[in-house]
């Protein structure tokens, strides 16, 4: 069909025609109103005979025209009008520009009012060629704002594709028919089966889109929303970069099969100068789960805009490392002109970070681990040893949940979305992050994000100088504390600001020692060590270089890797090195408590310093853990099940934390509470032996010998050679009355300990459950001579039930020094 020039349109007068789409055709038209041009496009016929298609475009075309963006086709009016029209009748008239003079009849037609662009489509221009990566990511972020305006009104675009995309004379993109898509009908005789577009009828309503460009729930005619666009946004942006479409098969059929299951060729291999993290971005943009992309146009553009500074930050290049979890924080490292684009509102940016701010304090929060930014995956220690380090930072708030380190550390290569992860860790804040080492300085990007809408509420980056890095900690710190508002007593505040310089190789060593040591081997304990005394040799000042030796001589000792009496003494002599340097450092009285609680049997003494600690760190895990086990050891068990449910909370994907749970609740008599605590555990890790081994141990002292029995088989399969294994279920067996059992464990640890030293509190156990009580009690004093570590945590948990009635059993607990709570 055809409109005469000349012919109105209520106000428009029609001028000339522009060209032909799928919903009609569009014309140069003149406002005779206001004196503007505009362009006209007049619906197919087939609209006006479908009442609910032309109520819904009517809808439709209201809310395209509440969008007000430079990147958004603007939409000034819709109305219908009465006009001639000249062109063959019937189907064929539909898209007939050049159509003869064969009739003209008068219709009623339906048009809609948009503003007169100068310029050409995005796939014009793709025709003659790719283009840089540099004005890829200008169009990009360009497209990436327009879709947040609309989407933030609730308007999905559902067809973005080159063809919707207008590149005006002045180099500015305009995305074409926002909120129209879902209004297209099938593709028509001209149109290519990779540009048709499809349409599939769904309980939720209709879905379209092209085929080439959508998404797989799209596909799937499943329910769309925002996410449908970035998709398409990432097709349209790997065509860009390549010149080739992301997914295209021989026939629509496989290609819409190609989006579903496979992952369009990498640009790097295809293209050799699009940057890594560039390539990331497109990466996150079409992953086929919508949960797996990022949240909102707002982030996408974000991180484009940090793309396109890193690309002219010099040297940058070689530390990027994309990681799909991290790539809006990855990114946001580079933009050096972040305060600039904040100050000046550049786009919206600043409205978007802060609007509304945030509802209220901020009680609860999760550090999640901070990307690795230098390229080198041996580098890991720095990176997680900066999470650490924030984390420790705000536990140090009483009245703000820190999540600790075992439990965020589980999603360093998560991909899930960010209310999920604050769901599964019970938080109302999320803070994500990345660092980037290069040369002697450090920088670190933190946002923080509102877990409930999954929203950016702030984000920021700092640098410093490695001398000045736990300076850089601290500012971090304050800012998130500030941005939360939470209370922070003066206390706190002092401690907070509190920092000194520190040798860098000093500070770094001590990352590589804790990282090493939270591997849990024997082998990583005596390597930590190494380490901290390294770090010692460098900077005798350092106090957490200390407080870290003393941990890890402590460690080494409770797993018997070196004798216990000579690493007990330096590990205490390293607590007190560390509290000389630094009183407020909550590790070294953690430190000094477990090594006056094992060496001196000093229990007033090692209370007063796990007070101490948790004064100073009131979410400290470190700190919950070691005095949940002296609360346990002597008797307090209410306060311990207690103090064990706090690290629970703080720590609940740690299977650590929930095994020490169930342990407190076995000493206390709560065997059917510590079944159930010990099965949950095992839920999160079915293979760990020690979850089976103290599984059993409730069993038995309930008497279910069957129970008791498998639990413990299964312990000693997962680990053959593990000595607590073996000599706890050896004990589990014999009070279980599976005696036989129990002796053919004790000879297999004859067997390893003719090669490898053994705990003799271990063996004690192991004695008891086969009924030999002399030999046990012969090895008591063996452990209480060489100071074993595991004696002070069980004096009179087990060992009291078989042997409380023996003197000399009676006389060991008093030289313990136990006090009247665990007298009882």
């Amino acid at each position: 069909m055809v409109v005469a020039a000349g012919s109105r349109l209520g106000p428009y007068e029609i001028a000339a025609p522009i060209g032909a789409g799928g919903m009609g055709e569009v014309y140069r038209a003149r406002d005779t109103r206001l004196g503007r041009d505009v362009a006209i496009k007049v619906l197919r016929p087939e609209f006006a005979a479908d009442a609910d298609r032309l109520h819904r475009f009517e809808k439709e075309a209201r809310a395209a025209s509440a969008l007000n963006h430079p990147n958004i086709l603007a939409v000034h009016d819709v109305g219908s009008a009465k006009v001639s029209l000249r062109g063959a009748e019937g189907p064929e008239a539909i898209s007939s520009l050049t159509a003869g003079p064969e009739s003209v009849r008068e219709v009623e037609v339906h048009y809609l009012v948009e503003e007169l662009l100068e310029g050409h489509t995005l796939a014009q221009r793709l025709r003659a060629g790719r283009l840089t990566a540099s004005k890829s990511i200008e169009m990009a972020v360009q497209i990436a704002h327009g879709l947040a305006a609309a989407h933030e009104k609730g308007i999905a675009h559902r067809d973005l594709k080159p063809d919707n995309l207008f590149l005006t004379t002045d180099g500015q993109i305009k995305i074409l028919d926002f909120g129209l898509a879902k209004l297209r009908g099938p593709r028509s005789g001209k149109e290519s089966l990779e540009t048709s577009t499809v349409a599939a009828t769904t309980e939720t309503g209709v879905v379209l889109g092209t085929v080439g460009y959508m998404s797989p729930e799209q596909i799937r005619a499943q329910e769309v929303d925002q996410r449908t666009d970035i998709f398409a946004l990432g097709c349209v942006l790997y065509e860009m970069l390549s010149g080739k479409r992301a997914f295209k098969g021989e026939t629509p059929a496989d290609t819409m099969s190609a989006i579903l299951s496979k992952d369009p060729p990498p640009l790097s291999s295809a293209v050799g100068d699009v940057p890594p993290v560039l390539e990331g971005i497109v990466s996150r943009c079409l992953e086929k789960r919508p949960a797996d992309r990022f949240s909102s146009a707002h982030d996408l553009a974000l991180a484009l805009m940090a793309a396109s500074e890193a690309r002219r930050t010099p040297g940058v290049a070689h530390f990027v490392r994309y990681r799909r979890r991290w790539l809006p924080i990855a990114a946001a490292t580079f933009v050096a002109g972040w305060a600039i684009a904040l100050a000046l509102d550049l786009a919206g940016i600043r409205s978007h970070l802060t609007r509304g701010g945030i509802p209220g304090p901020v009680r609860s929060i999760a550090v999640l681990p901070l990307a690795n930014l230098s390229g080198d995956p041996a580098q890991e220690y720095f990176s997680d040893g900066m999470t650490d380090a924030l984390i420790a930072g705000l536990a140090q708030i009483k009245a703000l949940k820190v999540i600790s380190r075992t439990s965020v550390m589980q999603y360093k290569e998560a991909r899930k979305p960010l209310r999920q992860i604050a769901k599964e860790l019970g938080v109302e804040g999320i803070i994500e992050g990345s660092v980037m080492r290069s040369g002697g300085r450090v920088r670190i990007t933190a946002q923080l994000i509102d877990a409930h809408q999954d929203r950016h509420l702030w984000a920021s980056n700092y640098e410093r100088e490695m001398t000045d890095v736990l300076a850089l900690q601290s500012e971090v710190v304050r800012a998130i504390v500030g941005e939360i508002r939470v209370q922070v007593t003066p206390q706190e505040e002092v401690r907070l600001a509190s920092v000194r310089p520190v040798d860098p190789e000093a500070y770094e060593l001590c990352l590589k020692g804790w990282h090493i040591r939270w591997k849990d081997t024997p082998e990583g304990f005596l390597k930590a060590v190494e380490y901290f005394q390294r770090a010692i040799n460098v900077d005798p000042s350092y106090a957490p270089a200390h407080a870290g030796l003393s941990d890890a001589y402590f460690t080494a000792a409770q797993y018997n890797v070196l004798p216990f009496k000579d690493l007990m003494s330096k590990a205490k002599a390293a607590a007190r090195r560390a509290l000389e340097l630094d009183e407020g450092l909550a590790e070294a009285h953690v430190a000094l408590a477990v090594t006056t609680q094992t060496l001196d049997w000093d229990w007033a003494g090692a209370e007063r310093e796990y007070r101490r600690a948790l004064e100073l760190d009131p979410n400290g895990a470190v700190g919950l853990t070691w005095y949940g086990w002296y609360l346990t050891s002597v008797k307090r068990f209410d306060e311990a099940v207690a103090l064990r449910k706090r690290l629970v909370e703080l720590d609940p994907l740690s299977v650590s934390a929930n095994d020490f749970l169930g342990w407190t609740l076995y000493y206390a008599g709560r065997y059917d509470e510590s079944i159930g605590q010990y099965r949950k555990a095992l839920e999160m890790d079915p293979k760990n032996a020690y979850l089976h081994m103290w599984l059993a141990r409730s069993y038995a002292s309930k008497q279910e010998r069957n129970q008791a029995l498998a639990a413990c088989r299964t312990a000693m399969e997962l680990a053959p050679e593990d000595l607590i294994v073996l000599t706890g279920c050896g004990y589990n067996l014999g009070i279980s009355g599976n005696r036989q059992e129990a002796r053919a464990v004790l000879d297999r640890v004859n067997l390893l300990a003719a090669r490898k030293p053994v705990d003799p509190c271990l063996l004690a156990w192991l004695y008891v459950g086969v009924g030999d009580k002399e030999r046990a009690l012969e090895l008591l004093e063996e452990a209480f001579q060489q100071r074993s570590p595991n004696l002070a945590g069980d004096p009179d948990l087990d060992f009291g039930q078989i042997l409380g009635s023996d003197p000399r059993y009676q006389t060991l607990r008093r030289r313990l020094n136990l006090p009247a709570s665990a007298m009882r």
